[in-house]
């Protein structure tokens, strides 16, 4: 598969980084056809922060300085050793490699059928910990997790408060139709 610029890329990085580059380019999926080179890379944080990262042409370094990230979280992000991502860290990434929130944290393909589910998307696209969405909620954080795990149901005011909220930060919103 050609790739515009992969040469340059590969004459800079080094033979691992060429491998995860060519990995990166399979699993590609065309989301707009403004261009041939609007694409999505992969489905993990690992494959959206390197490609966002050499679409920047950012060492990890670099990164790391423009983040605030240790250089050892980014090599194990990027390696995907790192399973569990902290929001806040998605939320540096995001705003260093200038990219949103929910595409840096693969929060597109969580699910998105009932209200708990609904919340946590809507939480996590605002790059917000469940203290924080349940201060703006006015309620104790445990019910948040709760309804997120839908183990509980909000009464009719909550309810009230996370439909609006949910209308504010609309989900349509956070996934353009082209992609940047």
């Amino acid at each position: 598969m050609y790739i515009p610029g992969m040469n340059l890329l590969k004459s800079r990085m080094g033979k691992r980084a060429c491998n995860n580059l060519e990995a990166l380019s399979i699993t590609k999926t065309v989301i707009s056809p403004v261009s041939s080179e609007t694409t999505i890379p992969g489905n993990t944080v690992a494959q959206r922060v390197l490609w966002a990262r050499m679409k920047n042409t950012l060492t990890r370094q670099n990164l790391s300085e423009l983040s605030g990230i240790s250089l050892t979280t980014l090599s194990k992000i990027e390696n995907n050793h790192c399973l569990n991502h902290d929001v806040k860290v998605i939320k540096r990434l995001a705003e260093a490699l200038h990219q949103p929130i929910w595409f840096i944290g693969c929060y597109d393909l969580l699910p998105n059928d009932s209200l708990g589910e609904q919340i946590r998307r809507m939480r996590l696209n605002n790059g917000q910990y469940i203290q924080e969405l349940a201060d703006e909620l006015g309620i104790d954080p445990h019910f948040v997790s709760r309804y997120e795990k839908g183990t509980a149901t909000p009464p009719e005011k909550v309810n009230i408060k996370i439909q609006r909220l949910i209308k504010r930060h609309s989900l349509t919103a956070y996934y353009p139709t082209k992609f940047i």
